[in-house]
């Protein structure tokens, strides 16, 4: 999957991995959808997959508000975090993950979605894909950000369904 470079591509590629993804949960039987699975990752069945998803978006609309409307400088992946301690972010994105069922987690996935997609729509080539254009992000773009939290994590939960189907 080529890495999207500009507006277009990058919302095609969002919307089109986030059909297959739900598509792929839509045909699984209704006990697959719900089932843990024995596997040592972090994620042991697709609710935790998919609120892994929406805590990105979480964490994208955060970054969005405060570096984009706000034009503050701050530090991302969020408070307490490096990238390099990545785990503890995920981990605490997993516990959250308990308290909801799959299906309030596709309705939320749903709804963020949507809102990040909406973000898109209104941004410009430049505001997404110009190195620094917003100082936040630093050497980085808004599109990487985007990218990272949209088609290509999309793919990765994708294909980390199949490997847990695989199972």
């Amino acid at each position: 999957m080529p890495r999207p470079t500009t507006k277009e591509a990058l919302i095609t590629q969002s919307q089109t991995e986030f059909e297959a993804l739900i598509t792929l949960i839509d045909h699984l039987p209704k006990e697959i959808r719900h089932q843990n699975f024995a596997t040592e990752d972090r994620d042991k069945n697709i609710r935790d997959i998919l609120y892994h998803l929406y805590g990105w978006h979480q964490l994208l609309s955060s970054w969005y508000d405060r570096g984009v409307i706000h034009l503050e400088m701050f530090n991302t992946p969020g408070e307490g975090y490096t990238w390099r301690t990545l785990p503890s972010l995920n981990q605490v994105l997993w516990q959250q993950a308990q308290n909801h069922s799959l299906e309030e987690t596709l309705a939320l996935l749903n709804d963020s979605h949507q809102s990040m997609m909406n973000i898109l729509q209104e941004r410009t080539e430049n505001e997404l894909f110009e190195k620094g254009h917003y100082p936040f992000t630093k050497s980085s773009t808004l599109g990487a950000y985007f990218i990272g939290s949209l088609s290509s994590h999309y793919h990765w939960a994708i294909q980390k369904i199949k490997k847990l189907l695989k199972k």
